[in-house]
């Protein structure tokens, strides 16, 4: 479980990249990039949220000080999967929605950027002075 629950922030950040430096090239197929992030992102949500409910072990990762850790408890693996579920159903809908806006690879990569911003977000430890 503990390799698993450090892809769930990697992928969409890894997507958000990929979008960004394929949309000259690939123009409007870009988002093929972003709705495979997605896809994958949430199918990994979904399967730590069923892990956490067969009882696996919460995850705790510190990258040093309390500061700079992630905490991998049941609720935010449930916010995550909501976060995962909400994400790919807007990039689908984008796809035909934002086809003939100007700035439609750009879109994607930020939305995959905010997706990581969020996973950080809801899995992040606080640390309380006393």
């Amino acid at each position: 479980m503990e390799q698993l629950v450090l892809l769930l922030p990697v992928i969409p950040i890894i997507s958000a990249l990929m979008t960004q430096l394929f949309s000259s090239s690939m123009g409007r197929r870009v988002s093929r990039i972003s709705v495979i992030g997605g896809t994958l992102t949430f199918a990994l949500a979904s399967t730590l949220l069923l892990m956490v409910l067969m009882d696996y072990p919460i995850a705790h990762y510190s990258f040093g000080e309390t500061w700079r850790s992630l905490y991998f408890d049941p609720l935010a693996v449930l916010m995550s999967t909501v976060i995962a579920a909400i994400s790919l159903l807007v990039r689908i809908y984008s796809v035909r929605y934002m086809a003939e806006e100007y700035g439609y690879g750009p879109f994607f990569s930020k939305h995959s950027g905010v997706i990581f911003v969020s996973d950080i977000q809801v899995t992040r430890a606080v640390k309380f002075n006393r």
